[in-house]
């Protein structure tokens, strides 16, 4: 799933969806073999998405995920396996693109880069939100890279749907979160269910801090996921919902007897 991104940041949003599905489905059908190589893939890929968010999505998804499901021997085997997996990176680490650093002096540097970024993403947004005026409530500013502040991506999703399509589009976007959100309360198996609210983490986290207009992979999956589960349990089950070819999908009506 991640080469479908066009960031490292992006990679890692991604990243943490494939985790929260392949563990979903592995709790669904019990199948950790087949489920396990996807599980593992995307958790390794994290290293390299040098994205904070992502992690902290990856982390409180996960938890979320195993809380819903009431999994408490994945959850406290998946804290062992993390704190061994990170303990390794740490000792093992050389300093590459995408891994912790280990000298105290390069975390320091990285922690200031990190508030620095924070603090320019925070003027970003006040920026975007004095930019906002009666025309731009009325019919937004379009999607045009001239007209960003700073030239930034505005990391914010409600202040840049306001900015770039205005009144209608906030709530054009308020009405497609209410359409996947609404879906936890379908008919859909427990695992099910807890992989759309796992994923349902993982997008709040990069929308209310990153630029979610420009990173359609970030809408895909809580899209889709949405539409699955609220097709009803039996057509879901039985892939009735799809048309079968060679055969009427509604029973023809039986005629009396004698005729």
């Amino acid at each position: 799933m991640t080469g479908l991104a066009e960031h490292p940041i992006e990679a890692g949003i991604v990243a943490s969806f494939g985790f929260i599905m392949g563990l979903g489905l592995a709790l669904h059908t019990r199948k950790w073999l087949i489920a396990l190589p996807m599980i593992a893939i995307n958790a390794y890929s994290l290293r390299y998405s040098a994205s904070l968010t992502a992690l902290l999505g990856f982390a409180l998804a996960s938890l979320t995920l195993c809380l819903y499901t009431k999994s408490f021997k994945v959850l406290f085997s998946g804290f062992a396996i993390g704190a061994v997996a990170v303990a390794a990176m740490l000792t093992l680490s050389t300093g590459t693109a995408g891994l912790p650093a280990t000298a105290p002096g390069e975390a320091c540097m990285n922690l200031r880069a990190i508030t620095r970024r924070c603090k320019f993403v925070q003027c970003s947004w006040q920026k975007a939100i004095d930019m906002i005026d009666g025309g731009t409530l009325a019919a937004g500013n379009g999607y045009s890279s001239a007209d960003l502040p700073f030239d930034m991506e505005i990391h914010n999703g409600f202040v840049a749907s306001v900015f770039h399509f205005g009144f209608l589009g906030f709530v054009s976007q308020c009405l497609l979160i209410g359409f996947f959100v609404s879906k936890v309360r379908s008919d859909a198996p427990r695992p099910l269910k807890g992989i759309l609210i796992g994923c349902i983490v993982v997008f709040a986290l990069s929308y209310l801090s990153g630029p979610a207009q420009a990173r359609p992979t970030l809408w895909a999956p809580v899209m889709l996921l949405g539409g699955f589960l609220g097709v009803q349990r039996k057509e879901r089950i039985s892939g009735a919902a799809l048309p079968i070819f060679g055969r009427p999908t509604l029973e023809s009506p039986k005629l009396p007897s004698g005729r």
